[in-house]
């Protein structure tokens, strides 16, 4: 009787050892990398990508940050990632990091609003129109304005103006 409690004891110890030794393989090299992503402007930000690509791999993991602008990346394995973290109308945001313990790290992020640009091309179908090498403003004064040009003394003809 003691001999069949025993092996029943055993068999009971060995089973519960063994459905746990995957989840202390896993928890032992992984983590998990969280934290938020905010703006000046906008403050906490939802539905931002926040990928974790691992140092040389094309392997990258992404989430999206959630109302609180929040995010999890769990089951993080032991290495080196770039992170990103990047929204429509926003800097993109990059981060090395050095997943090393089973710690969770705490990676927050703030955006900075990306600069507005904007490129205007001029074309002209005759060639004459642009002066590309002068960007100054220039006035053409001919005939017509100078005489009728406004001024203090009395009307002169431009004959008579010139010597």
């Amino acid at each position: 009787m003691r001999t069949r409690l025993a092996l029943g004891l055993t068999a009971g110890l060995a089973l519960t050892l063994v459905q746990a030794a995957p989840d202390a393989i896993r928890a032992q090299g992984q983590a998990a990398l969280n934290g938020q992503v905010t703006s000046e402007a906008e403050g906490a930000m939802e539905g931002v990508v926040v990928s974790a690509r691992k140092a040389d791999s094309i392997v990258t993991v992404s989430v999206t940050t959630d109302g609180q602008g929040r995010y999890q990346l769990v089951d993080v394995p032991f290495n080196s990632y770039l992170l990103s973290v990047e929204a429509p109308g926003f800097e993109r945001a990059l981060r090395e990091l050095v997943v090393r313990s089973n710690l969770v790290l705490n990676v927050d992020v703030k955006l900075g609003v990306k600069p507005v640009t904007e490129t205007v091309n001029v074309n002209s179908v005759r060639g004459d129109l642009l002066n590309l090498d002068k960007t100054a403003p220039s006035v053409v004064i001919d005939k017509n304005r100078i005489e009728n040009f406004s001024t203090s003394q009395p009307s002169r003809s431009t004959e008579q103006l010139m010597p």
